[in-house]
C-alpha cells in the first residue's frame, strides 16, 4: 500500500455525533454520547472514525461510557464499575430519544453491518 501523495483530513467522531448540553446550534446533533444512535448519525454525517469509550461493570461486561460516574448522562449516583451488567441495562440516557447504554459487543455489531466498511475505531480505554 503506498502513502497519500498529500496529507488526508480525516474526521473523528469524539463520542459519536452528539450535542453539547449547553448548544443552542439547530443544526447539532441531538444523540446522546456513546450510543448507537450516536454513532449511525456520525457515520450519516460523513465521519471517517468514530471514538468511545471503554469501562467495565462489576461482573465484567465491556461498556460504553465516558464517565465513571452514571450521573451526568444516566442521572444515577452510582459508578460504572459498581453495578452489574444486569442493572446497567435498564438505565436510559437523560437525553432523548433516551437510550440503554450499549456494550462493546453491541458496537462491534453495529460495526459489522454493512455500509460500515472503512470506518475505523479509536477505542479509549478508562
Amino acid at each position: 500500500m503506498n502513502p497519500p501523495s498529500k496529507p488526508q483530513i480525516q474526521t473523528i467522531a469524539h463520542r459519536g455525533r452528539t450535542k453539547h448540553p449547553t448548544s443552542t446550534n439547530p443544526r447539532s446533533s441531538h444523540y446522546p454520547e456513546n450510543t448507537l444512535e450516536s454513532f449511525r448519525a456520525a457515520a450519516a454525517a460523513g465521519c471517517d472514525a468514530i471514538e468511545t469509550d471503554l469501562r467495565v461493570s462489576r461482573d465484567g461486561v465491556i461498556v460504553l461510557c465516558h464517565d465513571r460516574s452514571l450521573e451526568r448522562v444516566y442521572g444515577v449516583k452510582r459508578f460504572v464499575d459498581e453495578c452489574s451488567w444486569e442493572e446497567l441495562q435498564t438505565l436510559r440516557t437523560l437525553q432523548a430519544p433516551n437510550v440503554r447504554m450499549p456494550r462493546l459487543v453491541d458496537f462491534l455489531a453495529l460495526l459489522c453491518e454493512p455500509g460500515w466498511e472503512g470506518m475505523w475505531v479509536v477505542l479509549d480505554i478508562k
